[in-house]
């Protein structure tokens, strides 16, 4: 039986980075994903799984809901999923 434990941090993870190469106004083709960018998404996807079920627990995956979700709960995230998130957008990973 495979094991569907990665399966939200994987989907989490390709949404964001979905989302960055949205805000960064391009398409995949015009846009240079990095692997650290891929890293640092996988990163904040793995720090802010908690926050997210914690604080957006009815929000709809895609469209950049969930991080809106999270960046309108700024205040209330754990530590981690805040410098995740920092680090993310730092790395360019995120749009500012």
């Amino acid at each position: 039986m495979k094991s569907t434990s990665r399966r939200p941090i994987a989907f989490a993870a390709v949404t964001l980075l979905a989302l960055a190469i949205a805000g960064s106004g391009g398409t995949a083709a015009q846009t240079q994903v990095t692997p650290e960018m891929k890293a640092q998404v996988k990163a904040l996807a793995r720090a802010c799984r908690a926050d997210f079920r914690r604080l957006c627990p009815g929000v709809k995956r895609g469209g950049g809901r969930i991080l809106a979700c999270l960046q309108d709960h700024n205040s209330e995230l754990s530590s981690q999923c805040r410098d995740a998130m920092s680090k993310a957008s730092e790395t360019g990973a995120l749009p500012q």
